[in-house]
């Protein structure tokens, strides 16, 4: 942690401290734009430019730790999911309304073998806009008792192809879920917390050299600085007071 060394003088207004580490990453993003915008136009820092040397350390940290945070909300996973689950509702979709379609064939053992069938799709109600995992979960189940319970009657409606094509999207949608969540999600989590940390330096050595620019005193005022980034501090101390409170009260009542 790093901390700037200072001289004791009580008259001088500074800026504060907040600990960064508890923010969670959108708080922490959004509190370093804000500190990177208000150093980089106040009226008076702006002409400083050591002060603007730090700001430029501290912008291009912030804009890694940005593009960080997009990828760890967005998997590039996401987009592949999106599609073959598309591409998997369009076929059981085309499997129930051809089940449908034969509960009328006009002979006796065929229509019987439809209603199975059909009675067997109302009994897992999959609706195809329902969460992901839960869908997968329930056409992997279906797929599985139509290539075994209900293997004949499947056979008897020459519907093994949609069976065929159903597993085939299912168990796809299946990889890509699992794969979303492991190395390379790990991977970008990794970067995004090294991006907080380097955002983090750079927001500590420009509040160190802030600091230290009105302990030594300059003809320059940069208390309508200071005393913003105090007032940001504390508003962030507050929300993030507030929701950890939050977080204990939901712990204890689930307890």
């Amino acid at each position: 942690k790093k901390e700037c060394i200072m001289a004791n003088e009580s008259k001088v207004i500074q800026i504060g401290t907040i600990d960064l580490h508890s923010m969670t990453n959108d708080a922490h993003f959004m509190y370093m734009k804000d500190v990177e915008n208000v150093m980089e136009t106040d009226k008076v820092a702006k002409t400083m430019e050591r002060i603007q040397a730090n700001v430029t350390i501290l912008k291009a940290a912030v804009d890694k730790e940005d593009e960080y945070l997009i990828l760890s909300k967005k998997s590039q996973y996401t987009d592949q999911i999106t599609a073959k689950d598309k591409e998997r509702d369009s076929i059981f979709r085309g499997y129930r309304t051809a089940v449908k379609g034969l509960l009328r064939m006009p002979v006796a053992d065929s229509a019987k073998a439809a209603a199975d069938l059909w009675q067997h799709l109302k009994d897992y109600d999959i609706d195809p806009d329902m969460q992901l995992e839960r869908e997968t979960a329930r056409i992997m189940n279906l797929v599985d008792d139509l290539n075994t319970k209900y293997a004949a009657q499947v056979r008897k409606l020459s519907l093994q192809p949609y069976v065929d094509a159903l597993q085939a999207a299912n168990d796809r949608v299946k990889e890509l879920l699992a794969t979303r969540t492991d190395e390379s999600a790990q991977q970008i989590t990794g970067a995004l917390r090294k991006a907080r940390l380097a955002s983090d330096k750079a927001y500590l050595d420009a509040v160190c050299l802030i600091n230290a620019i009105v302990v030594i005193g300059t003809d320059k005022d940069l208390t309508p600085l200071i005393n913003y980034l105090n007032a940001n501090i504390k508003r962030y101390k507050e929300q993030m007071m507030t929701r950890a409170k939050k977080d204990d009260i939901q712990s204890k009542t689930r307890l």
